[in-house]
């Protein structure tokens, strides 16, 4: 399960950052009616990250003190 859960944590990671290189592109490109999506997106995947985290982290700390 600790795998799974520093997967999950990456996952969301990488997430953000392509998101936010996605949105800089769009709005490059001279899309930015389109751009607003890819710019939301990335907070999000931050917040799942943070949240992801958080849980590990409180995981890891419970069976420590088992």
């Amino acid at each position: 399960m600790q795998k799974y859960n520093k997967f999950m944590e990456f996952f969301w990671l990488i997430i953000a950052i392509a998101t936010t290189i996605y949105g800089f592109y769009i709005f490059k490109a001279g899309r930015a009616d389109e751009s607003v999506l890819p710019f939301i997106l990335p907070f999000v995947a931050l917040a799942m990250y943070g949240l992801r985290r958080f849980h590990r982290k409180k995981l890891e700390k419970l069976s420590n003190n088992k």
